[in-house]
């Protein structure tokens, strides 16, 4: 037998605010059970209790109310179970980003980074490139797959890198959030001819360049010393910044990566 109560009632028991229960009202989440037609006095059953505690944990956990109804309207368990997995996956993501900043504030502050700046003259080379517009949000998943993809395409062409993984960034990405990145492996040019793997060539270009040590998090600093000293000796000229991964590519430890800011050719 339905029992029905008021929203006052419902409030207290559920702990969600006649405001939040306005809400999922509006957006077809939680409605009420009955709505007197004459006072406009919202009633709501007890068997709905348990939904209402449902979304407000799951609001705890800050999921979207659009994934919230996803959860709802899921057609089986394992759909469902994806929804939270997925949303418990970004929280975890967000919670490992919270602890790399406060860490990387307090290394700030006690340790900064001061890298060591020499210029150099990075020769003509022809390289498999994998190239895309990206958005910083998602460079470094961007990043993974396109380093696996070059990986698996040397494979399957049994070419070899004859350099190390590199990258070039459109200044862009960082001033707009989004722009052109390019991720490549530097192979033989006759060895990629002969194995009919396609590849993309770079003209000889002048590079400022210092090495970051530590975590992703801190780069932020050796590019900010690295632009600082450029635009100091106003010696920057337009074009892609370029990173060069010597360590930490595969995983188990932190990547030691080298950033070249382009500079004029008598720098």
């Amino acid at each position: 037998m339905a029992t029905r109560v008021t929203i006052g009632e419902f409030s207290t028991m559920t702990r969600l605010t006649r405001k939040a229960l306005r809400l999922y009202q509006d957006v077809g989440l939680l409605m009420p059970a009955e709505t007197d037609a004459f006072t406009g006095y919202r009633y709501y059953d007890i068997s709905q209790v348990g939904r209402a505690r449902t979304i407000r944990r799951l609001r705890d956990l800050d999921m979207p109310i659009a994934d919230v109804a996803s959860y709802f309207t899921a057609d089986d368990e394992v759909s469902r179970h994806r929804v939270l997995t997925e949303h418990l996956q970004r929280l975890e993501d967000r919670l490992t980003y919270t602890r790399e900043a406060v860490e990387a504030l307090r290394s700030m502050m006690t340790t900064p980074i001061d890298p060591v700046i020499e210029m150099r003259t990075e020769t003509a080379f022809v390289a498999t490139v994998v190239t895309d517009t990206v958005t910083l949000s998602a460079i470094a998943p961007w990043w993974n797959d396109a380093r696996d993809t070059l990986t698996s395409r040397l494979r399957e062409f049994h070419v070899d890198a004859v350099g190390v993984l590199g990258a070039d960034f459109d200044m862009e990405l960082f001033s707009d959030e989004k722009g052109t990145a390019s991720l490549w492996y530097p192979v033989d040019p006759v060895g990629a001819a002969r194995q009919g793997l396609d590849v993309v060539p770079y003209a000889e270009a002048r590079y400022a360049v210092a090495v970051h040590r530590g975590p992703d998090a801190r780069i932020d600093e050796t590019y900010s010393a690295l632009g600082e000293y450029v635009s100091s000796r106003k010696i920057g000229v337009a074009g892609p910044v370029r990173e060069r991964y010597l360590a930490g590519v595969h995983g188990g430890e932190d990547l030691v990566s080298e950033i070249g800011w382009p500079v004029r050719e008598s720098a």
